[in-house]
């Protein structure tokens, strides 16, 4: 299991509009690596929508392979702003 942007005053697509610029899909690998945003896939998934956070390039290529047919939509938000809703995140 990931980790997921679930802020707790706003919704997952207020909180990357406000924290988060979009990016295209070839532009995923080249965040994580770069090591100052993280690349978020926001997924839809019918009911409700998911922002998964791409925290290694493993899990960046895991959504990035996806063949659900689910639209994604990829967000990159910066290390802070993502450490203050998912905080095991943080480096210690």
């Amino acid at each position: 299991m990931g980790f997921y942007i679930n802020p707790p005053t706003m919704s997952k697509e207020a909180f990357l509009a406000a924290n988060g610029r979009r990016i295209r899909r070839d532009e995923a690998m080249e965040i994580i690596k770069a090591g100052v945003s993280f690349p978020v896939a926001l997924i839809d998934n019918g009911a409700f929508t998911a922002a998964a956070i791409g925290y290694s390039a493993d899990e960046v290529e895991y959504f990035l392979r996806d063949a659900s047919g689910r639209p994604i939509e990829w967000w990159a938000g910066p290390n802070e702003k993502i450490y203050e809703v998912e905080p095991e995140l943080r480096p210690r």
